[in-house]
């Protein structure tokens, strides 16, 4: 081959490039195509020692020298290398994009630092090329070792960026299919396996696990809230977060599992394998891990978390249904409160089937009208007189009996029902306060709970405002209470509605406040008139001294803002005179009275 005639080699040349170029649309590996092209270049130009290496440009090294030729230990030597000045011909080729010619590295300059290498293994002469992308980038380069001191010709020159050429065609190429597979394949901010290729895997495992007849757990973790800290931080904060979880859970969990973010804030993790003291023991580790604040931008966010749990092949045959039982099981493990986790099992499955149940028989319900209001005095703590009552919902069903609005409330805010129900509380609650007036009694305030759901309306002010004139109530006799997560809920939006609802005459009450760790940083923010302490503190008033501290705290935080403070939940007279003691201006509870249908009402306060 050495003796080919120039004809011969160049037509030799063009079948090979053919054969390179049929590699590279075969999609062979790079690795594969590049030993093919190196192999080539030495027989196609005798006596020369060729080596291909890859730029990684993050950390502007060289790395994966490819060589059929070169000793091992050099290879070795020079993976890795920085490029950079004076960095022999391959790291100074990179570093000024342009070809470097050394024909004896026993006195070049540029080989200062590193010439003992190439001296003991005989290497004298060394010629890099950058090799560039089709888009001008340079991804690595193309060089050509002698053991004597050598000179290119013009041919060989022009020889040598062609090879170059070639090899920057199959490496960006290369490069291009992984992008691709990678932006199919993996989630853009975590980099994680995305949802569809974790379940082509995820079915390999379950696979794995039939054969060798073993169990697989699969978490479904879900961050709670974290809609506070988009809304607080910013959706970088968010977004910083969502990598800082990721990588405490790879960093935590076992190299074989296989983590995935399915949407947004909630993840999925399947562990091969497992026993339920691996399922006991894997949640608890998910939990703690998580629970360590985040500190971002002088704030500290603090993660909780409800995971649920599903095995195969006891709970689920197919990884479908073990994501969607696991998910169940979450869901239930979030009525248990925060940083809580459940395992599926049937007892789910029936609530699951009396939940779609309940959503269609909530659907008959809100176009026969078939609710009742009920409504529960609210008294100054001084005086024990009623200054107000709340609203509150009723469902009695013909065959289900009372139902609980825990039970579906949240069914009507999932599925969107809570619209058409919310509307139809406070008009029937307004009729009724308007009759209440009608019928010589003195005006008291009426308090109605709005979901975060409704206020997704674009029209629920004016809807709200049509009710108040339909029914003639006095606007300043309605309050409407909104929670915490309803305030951080596109907040300057949220803010904007508040405050025509405030022009109008309404009250705005805060209500389960205290229950979310970031209140304090935000509550001068929104347009308030009262804050509701939670029942959570006031049950164990006389128990708990931190919950008295926390409670005085809450009222002297109302006082400084001119807002009235009113505790939910007293049942005692003990908790009562705590909370008079510390000036709390208003409370509502059993110790006063149980919610009370509307005629009833109308007995008791005559």
């Amino acid at each position: 081959m050495n003796d080919l005639r120039l004809d011969e080699k160049k037509g030799k040349l063009f079948q090979w490039q053919n054969q390179i170029v049929q590699m590279i649309a075969a999609n062979e590996p790079l690795s594969n195509i590049l030993n093919e092209l190196v192999s080539i270049v030495e027989i196609y130009i005798p006596g020369s020692i060729c080596s291909i290496q890859l730029y990684n440009k993050k950390t502007n090294t060289l790395e994966k020298t490819t060589s059929r030729t070169l000793p091992e230990e050099y290879i070795r030597a020079i993976d890795g290398i920085k490029a950079g000045p004076n960095v022999g011909s391959c790291g100074t080729a990179v570093y000024e994009k342009q070809t470097v010619i050394v024909t004896n590295v026993n006195t070049d300059p540029l080989w200062k630092h590193y010439r003992e290498l190439p001296i003991k293994h005989g290497l004298k002469s060394c010629w890099s090329v950058p090799i560039f992308s089709p888009n001008q980038e340079v991804v690595g380069t193309f060089s050509l070792y002698y053991k004597e001191k050598r000179e290119p010709t013009e041919l060989q020159l022009h020889q040598l960026n062609e090879f170059a050429q070639l090899s920057g065609i199959a490496i960006d190429y290369r490069s291009s299919q992984e992008e691709i597979y990678r932006i199919k394949h993996t989630d853009p901010l975590t980099g994680l396996a995305n949802a569809s290729q974790f379940k082509i895997d995820a079915h390999q495992a379950l696979e794995h696990a039939k054969a060798k007849k073993e169990t697989v757990a699969t978490f479904f973790i879900d961050l709670n809230r974290f809609n506070v800290i988009n809304n607080i931080g910013g959706y970088d904060v968010g977004d910083d977060i969502l990598v800082a979880v990721t990588d405490r859970l790879l960093k935590s969990l076992p190299p074989t599992v296989l983590l995935t973010r399915w949407n947004s804030d909630k993840f999925i993790v399947l562990l091969e394998d497992s026993t339920p003291e691996a399922v006991h023991s894997f949640s608890e580790r998910i939990i703690d891990v998580l629970s360590i604040p985040f500190i971002r931008k002088e704030h500290d966010f603090i993660i909780t978390i409800s995971v649920g749990v599903s095995s195969f092949p006891n709970d689920s045959k197919t990884i479908d249904e073990l994501i969607r039982h696991s998910e169940a099981a979450m869901n239930e493990a979030k009525l248990l409160g925060i940083n809580q986790y459940r395992v599926y099992s049937s007892s789910i499955a029936d609530r699951l089937t009396n939940r779609v149940h309940i959503e269609k028989e909530l659907r008959q319900a809100i176009e026969d009208e078939s609710f009742i209001l009920h409504y529960q005095p609210q008294v100054s703590l001084s005086t024990e007189e009623i200054i107000g009552v709340e609203a509150l919902i009723r469902w009695e069903h013909s065959t289900m009996g009372l139902v609980q609005p825990s039970n579906f409330i949240p069914i009507a805010e999932e599925t969107g029902l809570i619209m058409p129900l919310g509307e139809w509380v406070l008009k029937t609650a307004c009729q009724q306060m308007k009759e209440w007036e009608r019928e010589g009694r003195p005006s008291i305030r009426l308090s109605v709970n709005l979901s975060s759901v409704q206020f997704r309306q674009k029209n629920l002010v004016s809807k709200i405002k049509q009710i108040i004139e339909e029914t003639e109530l006095d606007p300043a006799n309605l309050v409407l209470e909104v929670t915490e997560s309803t305030l951080v809920n596109h907040m300057k939006y949220t803010i904007i509605q508040l405050r025509e609802l405030q022009a109008m005459g309404i009250q705005i009450a805060l209500d389960d406040f205290g229950t979310l760790y970031s209140s304090l940083s935000y509550l001068k923010h929104f347009p308030l008139d009262i804050i509701k302490i939670d029942r959570s503190f006031v049950r164990t008033l006389l128990s708990d001294s931190k919950d008295i501290e926390i409670v005085n705290i809450i009222i002297r935080l109302g006082k400084s803002l001119q807002l009235k403070v009113l505790a939910e939940g007293i049942e005692t007279k003990g908790q009562a005179h705590v909370l008079k003691e510390h000036h709390c201006h208003e409370g509502q509870g059993y110790l006063y009275s149980k919610p009370l249908p509307f005629e009833q009402l109308k007995k008791e306060i005559s």
